[in-house]
C-alpha cells in the first residue's frame, strides 16, 4: 500500500459513524482470531491485531456519560454500607464517604463560593481527605489541582497562581511551603489538614511524638474546624459537571523543565475504569486494592482510587510510599490487587525467608513508570507463581494506555493497547506524519477516550503533543520510541525526552535543577544526567557535572551545589552526586552533549560495581 492509498483509507475510517467504527472493530476482531479471511495493511493503527484479545462487550460497549462523582457513586448505590477506604485500621463505607463528600462540597460551595470550572489546589499526602475532596470538587464542578506536595517557592506560586486558585489545601507536614510564599497567592484561602486525622488514636500518638501539632493561626484554617462550619441551605448545591468537563489538572515537566498542567477529563476517568474493567482482570466487589503512591499523579487518582472504588473494591490507603516495605504491607493488609513500580515489586526479592502462604491472595501483580527487568520478573513468579503485568502509559494518556494482560504476556513488550484505545508507530518528516508498519521503530503514538484536553493555557505545548491526523483523530506523540509486531504487542526501546525516572516512578526534569546550580558564584556551566541507581537496582537518580571558573575551589562548589539544591529544590530533585569536570562537552552544533556525559558515568559506576563484587 503506497502513501497515497494509506491516506485515502485512513480518511475513509475517519468518515465512518460511530456505529460503522464499532462493526469495523467487531470485524478486525474476528480477523485476528482467524473466524474470517481477509487482507491486512500491515498497518497497526488500522488492523488492530490487539482486539483478539478482548470480548465483544469490550468493543461494543461505553461507560455512562457522568461525572466522576456521579460516576462512582452510582455503581455502588446498592452496595453503600461496603467498605470505600482502610486506611490504617479505619475503615470508611461508601455510605459514610458520600456523606463527607457531600458535606464538604456543600461548604465549598456556599461558604467559600466555590463553582463550575473553579481550581482549587489540593498539596496532599496520601491520605483520605484527598480522595474526598477531589469528589467533592466534582460534585460542584469545579477542577482539582494536583500539585507535588514538596514543590517550593517560584515553581508552587505558578502552579497554585497560573490556574487562579480559589483555594488550597496542604498537608501540615509541608505548610511551611505554603507560608513562605503565601503572601504572593491569588488565594489567602488556605486550609491545613493532617494524615493524623483519620488515624487510630494509638498510632495519631505516635504521629504527634514525630510531628509538631499545627497550632490555629489567622493565616490559615484547621481541617476540623472546616470541616464543622455551619452552612445555610438556602443555595441548594446542584451538580454541574458533565463527562467532558475537566475533573483534575496535573502537573508534568517536559525536556524544557517548564511546568505543564495535565487537563484530565471526567471522560478519560472513567473510560479508564471502563477498559480496565474488561481488560481480563478479574476484579470482585470487596477486594482490596493497595494503594500507596503519591497523590499528584495520575497513576494513583484513576488507577488506585477512582478505578477501584468505582468497581465496588476496598481502597487500601497508605499515607507513606515505602517500596522498602512493599512485600511486608501487601501480607499485613491481605492485598488482592496492586499496581506499582519497579522498585516495589523488586523488594519481594530482597526479603529472606519469604512466607509464600501469605500472598495466595494476591491476584494482580502490575507494575509501571519504568521498565522491571525479565530477570526480575522471572525471578518473582518462581517465588509468587503469578506474572507481573507490566504496561505503558502517560499522564498525558491518563495514565495506563497500553498494558500486558493476565494470560496474556510477552517478554520484552509492554502489552497491548487496552480496548478503546489505538496506537501506531510514526515518523514525521518536513511536517508530514507518516506511519510505520510493523517491527519498524519510531515514535510511540496513541488516541483514545483516556487522553488528555489540552495543557492548561499552554496553546504551544499542546500543539506539539497532540496531533490531528488522516483518520480523523487527535493523537498524543509521546516522544518515546519503539516498534509493534504483527501481533499488536508494543516494545518500548527508549525515551527521546531528557527526562530522569526514579526508582519510584517519578519524574525529574534536570533543567530545574540546572537553573539552581548555573546561579552559584563560581560554576562556568552544569549539565544534569541519569546516572543508574545502582542502590536500587532500578531506575535513575541526578547526577550534576559542573566545569568551575578561574579560582573557583572544587570542594567549596560541591558543598555550594549540594546546599542551594537542598534550599531550592524538592526531594526526589535532590542531586546523588557532583562532579566537577574541565569543561562541558558540546555536540558539533555547539549543545551540551549530555548523551556523553551520561554514558561516562553509567560506564564508570558499571566498572566500579564490578569491582566490588570481584572482592566480594
Amino acid at each position: 500500500m503506497n502513501k497515497e492509498e494509506l491516506i485515502k483509507l485512513k480518511e475513509k475510517i475517519a468518515s465512518l459513524t460511530e456505529e460503522e467504527k464499532k462493526k469495523r472493530n467487531l470485524y478486525l476482531r474476528n480477523l485476528s482470531l482467524g473466524k474470517i479471511q481477509g487482507p491486512l495493511t500491515g498497518y497497526a493503527s488500522i488492523d488492530k491485531p490487539w482486539l483478539g484479545e478482548y470480548n465483544e462487550s469490550a468493543i461494543l460497549e461505553e461507560p455512562d456519560k457522568k461525572s466522576i462523582y456521579r460516576f462512582m457513586f452510582d455503581n455502588n448505590k446498592s452496595n453503600m454500607n461496603d467498605i470505600a477506604i482502610e486506611y490504617l485500621s479505619i475503615e470508611i463505607s461508601y455510605f459514610d464517604l458520600r456523606k463527607i463528600v457531600d458535606r464538604i462540597s456543600e461548604i465549598l460551595y456556599i461558604n467559600y463560593q466555590i463553582r463550575e470550572g473553579d481550581v482549587v489546589t489540593l498539596l496532599m499526602a496520601n491520605i483520605p481527605q484527598n480522595t474526598m475532596l477531589i469528589y467533592a470538587l466534582n460534585r460542584i464542578g469545579a477542577i482539582a489541582n494536583l500539585v507535588y506536595l514538596e514543590t517550593k517557592e517560584d515553581i508552587l506560586i505558578n502552579e497554585i497562581n497560573h490556574v487562579n486558585s480559589k483555594m488550597v489545601f496542604c498537608t501540615d507536614l509541608f505548610l511551611e511551603n505554603i507560608m513562605a510564599v503565601r503572601d504572593k497567592l491569588v488565594t489567602k484561602n488556605i486550609i491545613v489538614t493532617s494524615p493524623s486525622e483519620y488515624m487510630p488514636n494509638f498510632i495519631k500518638s505516635l504521629y504527634f511524638l514525630k510531628q509538631n501539632k499545627i497550632k490555629p493561626s489567622s493565616d490559615y484554617t484547621l481541617w476540623n474546624d472546616f470541616i464543622n462550619q455551619n452552612y445555610s441551605i438556602e443555595n441548594e448545591l446542584k451538580e454541574s459537571a458533565s463527562e467532558e468537563n475537566c475533573a483534575c489538572i496535573l502537573h508534568t515537566s517536559g525536556t524544557t523543565g517548564d511546568s505543564k498542567g495535565v487537563m484530565i477529563s471526567n471522560s478519560a476517568f472513567n473510560n479508564m475504569v471502563y477498559e480496565y474493567a474488561n481488560s481480563g482482570i478479574d476484579f470482585k466487589r470487596k477486594e482490596r486494592f493497595f494503594n500507596q503512591v503519591p497523590p499528584f499523579l495520575a497513576y494513583n487518582i484513576i488507577m488506585a482510587t477512582h478505578l477501584p472504588l468505582t468497581l465496588g473494591l476496598r481502597v487500601v490507603m497508605y499515607p507513606n510510599y515505602e517500596p522498602e516495605n512493599f512485600a511486608k504491607n501487601i501480607a499485613k493488609y491481605k492485598i488482592n490487587h496492586a499496581i506499582a513500580g519497579p522498585a516495589d515489586w523488586t523488594n519481594f526479592l530482597e526479603i529472606r525467608n519469604l512466607k509464600i502462604n501469605k500472598y495466595k491472595q494476591l491476584k494482580t501483580l502490575a507494575s509501571g513508570s519504568d521498565k522491571l527487568s525479565e530477570e526480575n520478573k522471572e525471578k518473582i513468579y518462581k517465588i509468587l507463581g503469578k506474572n507481573v503485568i507490566e504496561g505503558y502509559g502517560c499522564t498525558e494518556g491518563g495514565s495506563a494506555v497500553i498494558t500486558n494482560l493476565p494470560n496474556v504476556v510477552k517478554k520484552n513488550s509492554v502489552g497491548v493497547p487496552l480496548p478503546l484505545n489505538n496506537v501506531g508507530i510514526f515518523l514525521e518528516e518536513n511536517g508530514e506524519i507518516h506511519e510505520l508498519e510493523y517491527g519498524e521503530v519510531g515514535e510511540i503514538c496513541f488516541t483514545g477516550p483516556t487522553i488528555m484536553l489540552k495543557y492548561f493555557d499552554n496553546e504551544i505545548e499542546t500543539e506539539k503533543v497532540m496531533k490531528k491526523h488522516t483518520d480523523g483523530n487527535t493523537w498524543i506523540h509521546t516522544g518515546d520510541v519503539g516498534y509493534i509486531n504483527a501481533d499488536g504487542f508494543l516494545y518500548f526501546l527508549g525515551r527521546m525526552k531528557r527526562l530522569i525516572i526514579r526508582y519510584d516512578g517519578q519524574k525529574v526534569s534536570p533543567m530545574n535543577i540546572e537553573n539552581v546550580v548555573n546561579k552559584i558564584d563560581g560554576i562556568d556551566n552544569c549539565c544534569v544526567v541519569a546516572g543508574n541507581d545502582f542502590l536500587h537496582g532500578t531506575g535513575s537518580v541526578p547526577i550534576v557535572y559542573v566545569s568551575l571558573k578561574d579560582g573557583a575551589n572544587n570542594n567549596d562548589i560541591e558543598k555550594a551545589v549540594l546546599e542551594k539544591c537542598k534550599e531550592k529544590l524538592t526531594l526526589k530533585e535532590q542531586p546523588y552526586e557532583v562532579i566537577t569536570i574541565k569543561e562541558i562537552p558540546l555536540t558539533l552544533v555547539g549543545k551540551v552533549d549530555y548523551r556523553l556525559l551520561e554514558k561516562k558515568y553509567n560506564e564508570g559506576i558499571d566498572v566500579k560495581i564490578k569491582k566490588r563484587v570481584n572482592k566480594e
